[in-house]
């Protein structure tokens, strides 16, 4: 349906016009930490871990350019997705503000099923966070 796998929008991809989560770096911070908690209880999956939160808009964009990309490729998605939020470990995190894009991989039949990473530009904005002692 957005020429992503089902596994790949779980995993990766949250929308932001549910109103389920707050548009706010604290807001999309909180609810990667859900998303990475659960993965890790019932996956056993490991760092890093990263979720990109978008309106369907973005979402829309990607399905229609995923499209064109074909099977078994690497792809450079280029539009703005508000938040893709990183944990990079235990108590810490990246968050790119303002991507302007990101890198995934398609599979045999031509569906986005890999996150390979966040592309940035000057309009990006980095947040870092490391828990005090670590």
């Amino acid at each position: 349906m957005f020429n992503m796998t089902e596994a790949f929008l779980t995993k990766h991809v949250r929308n932001l016009a549910t109103g389920e989560i707050e548009d706010t770096l604290d807001g999309v911070v909180h609810r990667a930490g859900i998303v990475l908690q659960a993965r890790i209880e019932v996956l056993e999956h490991e760092y890093p871990n990263t979720v990109m939160f978008m309106y369907p808009q973005t979402l829309g964009d990607i399905r229609d350019f995923v499209g064109t990309v074909g099977a078994n490729n690497n792809f450079d998605f280029v539009g703005r997705i508000p938040w893709v939020v990183t944990w990079t470990g235990v108590g810490q995190y990246t968050v790119v503000e303002n991507a302007s894009g990101f890198q995934g991989n398609t599979d045999g039949t031509g569906l986005c099923c890999h996150y390979r990473g966040v592309l940035q530009d000057g309009n990006s904005v980095i947040h870092n966070w490391r828990a005090p002692g670590l």
